[in-house]
């Protein structure tokens, strides 16, 4: 597994990061994230009501170029034009939703929460780890 490496890193973090990697904590922002994803994949496997079919389109449905954009089944990103708009959950989860890998996107919902919070928690590691480099090296 991943996460013998999480402990082996533990030594160059600060205590407060070591606490949340030791128990496998998400920070607040990957929280917000990891539910933002997990909605977009709901809606992605057809499994919310009716009343949140339109919550999100297919960028494959918005024109009719054969794109790598649209063929990784991303979605269209609306375009906002105040900052209001912009922390909208549909155009938060559609940035998400782009970041995240193909494999991770076809998973069944019992198994993406599990592979995607891992997932944020390497992520979130990672982040940690390449600030810790760089203050030690300063």
């Amino acid at each position: 597994m991943k996460y013998n490496f999480l402990f082996r890193r533990r030594k160059t973090l600060g205590t407060k990061d070591c606490i949340c990697l030791s128990v496998f904590l998400l920070t607040v922002n990957n929280v917000y994230q990891f539910k933002a994803l997990k909605f977009i994949h709901d809606w992605y496997k057809q499994i919310l009501p009716p009343i949140f079919n339109n919550s999100f389109r297919y960028a494959k449905n918005v024109h009719s170029y054969n794109t790598r954009y649209a063929f990784q089944n991303n979605l269209y990103k609306s375009r906002f034009r105040t900052n209001m708009g912009k922390q909208t959950i549909s155009a938060m989860a559609t940035k998400n939703w782009q970041n995240l890998p193909s494999i991770l996107k076809e998973l069944n919902t019992f198994t993406f929460k599990n592979n995607v919070k891992r997932y944020l928690l390497l992520k979130q590691f990672e982040s940690w780890s390449k600030k810790s480099l760089n203050s030690t090296h300063i």
